[in-house]
C-alpha cells in the first residue's frame, strides 16, 4: 500500500506563524539576561584575575550593563528576522487562501 499523501492544512504554519512572533517577543530579554550573565562573569574573573579586588565589582558591572546591551542589539536582529520569518508563512497561506477562492470563483462561472 502506497503512503498517504499528506494534505495541506492551513492551521500547521498559522501555528508556526503564531509560535514563531512569541519567540520573537521574548528573545529580547532572554539575549539581554545572558549577555548581561556573562558580562558580570567576565569583569568578577577579570577583575580576581587582574588583582584589582576592590575593582571587581565595578568592572563586573559595567561589563554586566555592556553584555546587556549588546544582548539587545543582538536580539533586535534576531527578533525582525523571526518576525519576517513568520510574515512569509502568513503571506503563503494568505497566497492559498486566495488562489482557493479564485479558482472556486472560476468553477462556479464555468458552470454557469
Amino acid at each position: 500500500m502506497p503512503p498517504k499523501t499528506p494534505q495541506y492544512d492551513a492551521s500547521i504554519l498559522t501555528t508556526m506563524a503564531a509560535r514563531l512572533y512569541s519567540q520573537a517577543s521574548t528573545i529580547t530579554l532572554k539575549y539581554a539576561f545572558l549577555g548581561c550573565l556573562v558580562g558580570l562573569a567576565t569583569g568578577g574573573v577579570a577583575g580576581v584575575m587582574g588583582g584589582a579586588e576592590e575593582l571587581t565589582l565595578g568592572l563586573a558591572l559595567v561589563l554586566g550593563v555592556f553584555g546587556a546591551v549588546l544582548g539587545v542589539a543582538a536580539a533586535a536582529e534576531r527578533a525582525f528576522m523571526l518576525r519576517l520569518q513568520a510574515q512569509s508563512i502568513l503571506v503563503q497561506v494568505q497566497i492559498e487562501r486566495n488562489t482557493r477562492a479564485a479558482s472556486s470563483h472560476g468553477a462556479g462561472a464555468m458552470s454557469a
